[in-house]
């Protein structure tokens, strides 16, 4: 598989999932349906699978969701954790088209314009990079010196 393409965004207030994944259906073709697991922490403790969308929002504070679907060219998915009362958004792509450099271009260039119309207000940061390790203290100076 191709290198991940993460779209990371921190916000004070829960965002609508249909809204972030209306964004990743405009950009892949999606083959299957969404599956949505919960879990406890990154070690994967106490992963189960939900049976509906309804179920996350009850989860949320005390769970990791992970939202995937399958596209024609890999995989996408959505992953969400509440730290502290912020809520943490990974929209990802684990898909070969964006290997392409103007495709890849295009898809932070098509984020900045779908997130400045539908949820520019309720975030704090995004990042956007390739296997993005995304660490975020509040502090907008350290943050901004220690971008790549």
């Amino acid at each position: 598989m191709a290198e991940v393409v993460e779209i990371n965004i921190i916000s004070r207030v829960v965002l609508d999932n249909d809204i972030l994944f209306s964004f990743i259906h405009e950009q892949v073709e999606i083959q299957g349906n969404r599956t949505i697991e919960a879990m406890n922490n990154w070690a994967y403790e106490g992963l189960h699978r939900l049976g509906s969308k309804e179920d996350i929002q009850n989860l949320l504070d005390t769970k990791i969701v992970c939202i995937t679907q399958k596209a024609v060219d890999g995989y996408v998915g959505l992953n969400i954790e509440k730290v502290d009362k912020r809520f943490y958004y990974t929209i990802w792509f684990n898909n070969n088209k964006y290997e392409n450099i103007n495709n890849y271009y295009q898809l932070i260039k098509s984020f900045i314009s779908f997130a400045m119309l539908q949820i520019g207000k309720q975030l704090i940061v995004c990042a956007i990079g390739k296997e993005v390790i995304f660490e975020f203290d509040e502090d907008m100076n350290k943050l901004l010196n220690n971008a790549l």
